[in-house]
């Protein structure tokens, strides 16, 4: 009986520590949020809040005609909550369904992207990627508690995070005009974009139907950032748009990469509660 006793305190002991440790865990997780949120949108002011037509080649005018940019005030910022299914490997037999929001500084190119995933009973997944100042880092820790991956500020990872920024710029495309970006055309329906900020470089194809209707984005960017790893093909097809305030923005894309000549499509994502912030 006495036994039976000890082993009920040491439980109890136990579920009373990892709750605890799982709500400082949390509180430390919203934190980091709150100000890493503050510092994307640290720099969102445009002195010139006017857009005009630049030298464009013909397909991304007409693009960006079509969707109201040249009838729109420039973008400062834009956040949004997502929805969708995700795969975390190409064996993965069923998708998860993340609950993610979102928030893009336009002006001063950054990002943060917060997901809640649950992958298992009572115990969600929380990650969280993070672009400011041309560097990027990753965070995903379970139940709060447990770090899965923590990944810093390095060349591979920054570079991929800027290339995320210009994969995603249709939710936000007055940034087509941004000093940051250059167009060239490659042919009559693909023109391809390059982001250039804090020594940074990279480029992403953009592929128009005969309409001038944006229907994919192509880049080629680090899935992972392994001393050995190599750029890959990385997709984004558009499914459906959808109209906030007169521009027309994807509200469904499917995200892929390209492996060993195989396409893995691992994130099927809905765009939900678009604010835009002028």
């Amino acid at each position: 009986m006495k036994a039976f006793k000890i082993i009920t305190l040491i439980l109890i002991f136990i579920i009373t520590a990892s709750i605890i440790a799982s709500y400082i865990g949390k509180m430390n997780f919203q934190n980091q949020i709150r100000e890493n949120k503050e510092k994307v949108l640290s720099s969102n002011n445009v002195i010139d809040n006017t857009i005009k037509k630049e030298e464009l080649s013909d397909s991304v005018a007409n693009w960006l005609t079509n969707i109201g940019v040249f009838k729109s005030k420039r973008i400062k910022s834009i956040s949004f909550n997502q929805e969708g299914l995700m795969k975390l490997s190409p064996d993965q037999k069923d998708y998860y369904k993340p609950e993610a929001t979102q928030v893009v500084n336009v002006v001063e190119p950054g990002f943060l992207w917060t997901v809640d995933i649950s992958m298992m009973p009572l115990i969600n997944t929380k990650g969280m990627d993070f672009m400011y100042d041309g560097e990027g880092s990753m965070k995903i820790k379970v139940g709060y508690i447990v770090p899965v991956v923590n990944e810093k500020p390095n060349e591979k990872l920054n570079e991929s995070t800027l290339s995320r920024y210009l994969l995603e710029l249709p939710w936000y495309p007055t940034a087509a005009l941004e000093s940051y970006i250059s167009w060239e055309e490659i042919s009559d329906y693909i023109a391809e974009a390059t982001i250039n900020y804090k020594g940074i470089e990279t480029s992403a194809k953009f592929f128009f139907d005969e309409d001038f209707q944006l229907t994919k984005i192509e880049a080629l960017r680090y899935k992972e950032v392994t001393e050995d790893a190599e750029r890959k093909k990385c997709i984004g097809e558009i499914k459906n748009y959808t109209e906030v305030d007169d521009l027309l923005i994807p509200d469904e894309i499917d995200v892929s990469w390209i492996e060993n000549g195989e396409k893995f499509t691992w994130y099927k994502v809905q765009l939900k509660n678009i604010n835009i912030n002028y």
